[in-house]
């Protein structure tokens, strides 16, 4: 553009492009149009706009968002854990049944109640089986008096060699003595065997004494 080229301008009361020369840039001019006057003003150069290319590329440069991981949409890996339904916490895994925060069991449906109880020692596992093991004692002597009984009552309760009349325990030797007799201590031996075995092999730990 030479220098003796009129210059276009925008009338800013009508909007409309006049030519004006450039000497009287600077200088108030009027309107043809509308005949505003006002100071004549060398247009701004226009911006130059960055190509759509070169935008979206510098958009995607790394490192220009902190929180752009390079996934499409924004999508992130997300790792679900297994909660309590009745605490929220996380559970150990999906398939835990109690939660040890507030012990809720998740099959039952209900919190596990829990005692604070005293330490059980050697002593108290020795006094409780005490009564079984005296009952085993009593089981053997009882066993061995019956074996004795019934291979030498007999001999026993017999004349000596030159009398005639029997001890004055002989009535043990009588048959309906030696029944009642077999009856009697096999009952004992059966109800005392029986609390000897539970003792000593099913229930061979005392109870649990909750703390007030």
């Amino acid at each position: 553009m030479a220098a003796t080229d009129p210059i276009k301008i925008t009338c800013p009361e009508c909007k409309k492009v006049i030519a004006v020369p450039p000497d009287l840039l600077g200088k108030k001019v009027r309107c043809k149009g509308c005949s505003k006057v006002f100071e004549a003003q060398k247009p701004a150069a226009p911006k130059e706009t960055a190509k759509p290319a070169e935008e979206d590329k510098k958009k995607q440069q790394a490192g220009d968002d902190p929180d752009d991981d390079g996934k499409a949409y924004g999508m992130h890996d997300m790792i679900l854990q297994a909660r309590c339904p009745n605490c929220a916490k996380e559970l150990s895994s999906e398939d835990a049944v109690l939660c040890i925060f507030c012990g809720y069991n998740n099959l039952t449906r209900q919190i596990a109640q829990t005692r604070k109880t005293y330490d059980i020692t050697g002593s108290d596992i020795f006094f409780w089986n005490l009564p079984g093991i005296i009952g085993v004692i009593l089981c053997l002597i009882l066993l061995t008096f019956n074996i004795v009984y019934m291979l030498k009552i007999d001999e026993w309760c017999s004349p000596e060699e030159g009398k005639t009349d029997a001890p004055w325990f002989g009535f043990l030797a009588h048959g309906a003595i030696k029944t009642w007799l077999y009856i009697i201590s096999g009952y004992i031996l059966f109800v005392v065997g029986k609390f000897s075995f539970i003792r000593l092999v099913y229930e061979n730990r005392p109870k649990e004494e909750e703390k007030i």
